[in-house]
């Protein structure tokens, strides 16, 4: 779904090459996820947060993440990026892969898809909001965050596709 608004103009090789851009900047933000916990294990990197007023809390369960999710960031960043330089390298694959990725009907799943998909996230994240209330106001006050976020965000991308088209 990468610039679906410009698809029309875009040829596919572009796309894959921003695509690829796109895959390195994953790699480099599990990189840096990674480099967070080798920072704590090398050095204190609480005292050198502390010095910018960021406290960190719960530093065991977050390195666990953030190894994990650093790791699982680059993996597929790799993974994807080989992907890309082999399509663009074989003929044969890039024809098939330009041709699913154009096809309108796959567009039109896609499209279904992420829509469906949001309105069910708003209302889980609205349930939630509901229900967190009750028991937890941090919990309350950051998935009220969310949806506000959420809100703005849809309103913005409405807008500027309702003025684009």
């Amino acid at each position: 779904m990468l610039f679906k608004s410009n698809i029309g103009k875009m040829p596919y090789k572009k796309v894959l090459k921003i695509q690829m851009i796109i895959h390195v900047v994953l790699i480099l933000i599990g990189l840096k996820c990674l480099l967070l916990v080798l920072l704590n294990q090398v050095g204190n990197l609480q005292s050198l947060t502390s010095k910018f007023g960021i406290a960190l809390i719960n530093l065991s369960f977050m390195q666990g993440f953030y190894s994990g999710f650093g790791a699982a960031l680059i993996i597929a960043g790799i993974v994807l990026f080989i992907r890309s330089v082999i399509l663009l390298s074989n003929g044969e694959k890039f024809q098939k892969s330009e041709i699913n990725y154009l096809d309108e009907r796959n567009r039109f799943i896609k499209s279904i898809t992420f829509s469906t998909t949001s309105y069910i996230f708003l209302i889980a994240l609205t349930f939630a909001v509901v229900i967190s209330g009750m028991f937890n106001l941090v919990v309350f006050l950051t998935l009220l965050t969310t949806l506000f976020a959420y809100f703005f965000l849809l309103l913005s991308t409405y807008l500027i596709m309702k003025v684009k088209y």
